[in-house]
């Protein structure tokens, strides 16, 4: 088997219902600073989008010039962004949102990013998380909030 990021991500995060298939080094053209990498996604064939809100399966539409991109983990200091193109809807709920596994909400920073700026948060200053994981500081704030407002919640 290959070592590559997508059969790394496959072991470490597989998402039910989705795939990973790509893997590229991105630089931003007239954009000075490092490359970054971007993992493209897919539904698995045949695999119908799930409602955001209720969970169920809904109608699908593609919309590939509506990329969405959400930050990941980064890997040595090389940051890492998911990219994914299709939605889900649900005519009864008037909801054109489509549930996925690796983020919740509408910020575009991933679950697992969001745990672990939140783990670092209790250690260091919030703006410090930003500037050592490369984030804004709203993203740190974001992601203490959802940690306690979900997982705290949870525990109790």
């Amino acid at each position: 088997m290959n070592l590559t990021v997508t059969n790394i991500l496959k072991r470490m995060l597989p998402l039910k219902g989705f795939c990973y298939h790509s893997a590229c080094w991105v630089r931003d053209a007239g954009v000075e600073g490092p490359a970054v990498i971007e993992i493209g996604l897919a539904a698995r064939q045949g695999a119908s989008p799930c409602c955001g809100n209720c969970g169920r399966a809904s109608p699908g539409y593609d919309r590939p010039e509506k990329m969405r991109r959400w930050q990941f983990l980064s890997l040595w200091t090389i940051q890492v962004y998911f990219l994914y193109a299709r939605g889900g809807s649900n005519a009864a709920l008037r909801v054109r949102m489509e549930r996925m596994p690796w983020a919740s909400g509408k910020l575009q920073v991933c679950d697992a990013l969001r745990i672990f700026l939140a783990q670092w948060a209790r250690l260091l200053s919030w703006q410090e998380v930003a500037v050592r994981f490369q984030v804004k500081w709203n993203d740190v704030y974001g992601a203490v909030k959802w940690w306690c407002a979900t997982v705290c919640v949870i525990a109790t």
